[in-house]
């Protein structure tokens, strides 16, 4: 396998092959299957090729091809021209993800990003990556691949920096000669923040009024149809007022989403996307696996839209009906934990850690069964999770807004500035915990 490469900003290499000497060039044609990883942080880089054995995780490429074999200049390749009249391949063409999709970066502002071709390519001498800008215009030429002796190559890492902008992929097919004869184009995509929010109704639509982003990047993704949408209440799936069994209101209510993200986005200077499947008035209990009333899957499906793992933590607001129940701090620890357990086996997403607020007050007023012993008991279970617990971090507390009448409207759901409040304290624990 090989590919031919200007090396600058951007970087695009094969995975998973071994050494290949010059003549041992690309042949035939198979399934395809591109990781496309998108890196903020820029280097710049003497341009070089080379080609990598690697068993999982692809090795970015380094400094200059030096003595390798396997290595040709950038100059090998032809002359591309591109043609107006080149056939323009469906989206569907290649499995790869919903328009405006945000992927969550990683370490040093990767992110990973998967296209799987579903149709057979076009007959080609080579394969060419670019970089798009939101427009169709070429901002760079990632890498060129050939088949004139084995198949084009299963995977490759494209290192880019996203920003505050849309990018697409495209993947143009060239005739020896250089002549394009056919091009894919990917649905624009942008590189940033996501996260998974779940609980009770202070985490879903329940606050006193909708919130808007006011940043039109910063997403929300519905996971029954896993479209990416603009960030704004009431937020899919997760429970709000208009709901038939919270009484059906003309108002639906809101949620501390659209101004969490706005803070994040404008700290980080990167787009901000939640998915959030909170259910009002729900229990610990009700978020185990196999528990009756369903919860544990909205998770999964959660988790689902955001293929890949591609988030970067799950934003944990629940335990009041927990005080209401007398549950005792050991119980709702073990809980969690057995919760925490489950998702992690059956999502495969072992490391991004759950961020859990503490959220146990109620008013006793309006909860008699509740006291100041259950709401302490719930409190001191949510701070031990923090401490004691792996795979958990600590969340804002939200406990501290209790009595005052300017911060929750009805006595348990936040008024207009308490959702300001709340939103921007898990940007500050978000930050926190991540050191971001």
């Amino acid at each position: 396998m090989f590919f031919l490469e200007t090396l600058n900003s951007f970087r695009l290499m094969p995975v998973g092959g071994r050494f290949f000497s010059q003549t041992q060039i690309f042949k035939g044609f198979s399934i395809l299957a591109v990781t496309v990883v998108f890196v903020l942080g820029f280097q710049n880089c003497t341009p070089g090729f080379e080609v990598v054995e690697q068993e999982s995780n692809p090795i970015p490429l380094e400094g200059e091809c030096g003595d390798q074999a396997s290595c040709l200049p950038p100059n090998s390749a032809p002359v591309f021209r591109d043609r107006t009249e080149a056939n323009h391949l469906a989206v569907a063409a290649f499995q790869s993800f919903s328009d405006t999709r945000v992927f969550q970066r990683v370490a040093d502002g990767k992110a990973e990003v998967t296209i799987r071709r579903l149709v057979s390519e076009p007959a080609a001498r080579y394969r060419v990556f670019y970089l798009l800008d939101e427009t169709g215009g070429v901002l760079e030429r990632l890498g060129v691949q050939t088949n004139e002796v084995t198949a084009f190559p299963d995977a490759v890492l494209v290192r880019a920096n996203s920003g505050m902008a849309y990018r697409r992929l495209r993947v143009s097919y060239y005739s020896l000669e250089g002549d394009e004869l056919a091009r894919w184009t990917s649905p624009r995509f942008a590189v940033g923040e996501v996260f998974l929010a779940a609980g009770q109704s202070n985490s879903a639509t329940h606050g006193e009024s909708r919130q808007t982003s006011a940043v039109a990047m910063n997403r929300m993704v519905n996971p029954q149809t896993q479209s990416w949408l603009p960030l704004r209440d009431p937020m899919p799936v997760a429970t709000s007022w208009a709901d038939a069994e919270f009484g059906a209101r003309a108002e639906p209510g809101g949620s501390p989403w659209p101004i969490f993200a706005d803070a994040l986005s404008q700290d980080l200077g990167v787009p901000v996307a939640v998915v959030s499947v909170g259910y009002a008035g729900t229990s610990s209990a009700h978020w185990q696996k196999g528990d009756a009333r369903g919860l544990y899957p909205r998770l999964i499906a959660g988790t689902q839209a955001l293929s890949g793992c591609s988030f970067r933590a799950v934003l944990w607001h629940q335990g009041e009906n927990d005080s209401i129940d007398r549950v005792t701090t050991g119980t709702y620890v073990a809980r969690m934990r057995a919760l925490l357990q489950s998702f992690r086996a059956d999502t495969g997403c072992r490391t991004q850690p759950w961020i859990v607020a503490q959220a146990a007050w109620v008013p006793l007023g309006l909860f008699p069964s509740a006291s100041e012993d259950s709401i302490a008991a719930i409190a001191a279970a949510q701070r031990m999770l923090w401490t004691q617990e792996p795979g958990f971090a600590q969340g804002p507390n939200t406990d501290q807004w209790t009595t005052s009448p300017g911060l929750r409207f009805d006595q348990v759901h936040f008024s207009a500035t308490g959702l300001g409040l709340h939103g921007r304290a898990w940007r500050d624990r978000v930050r926190a915990v991540f050191s971001l």
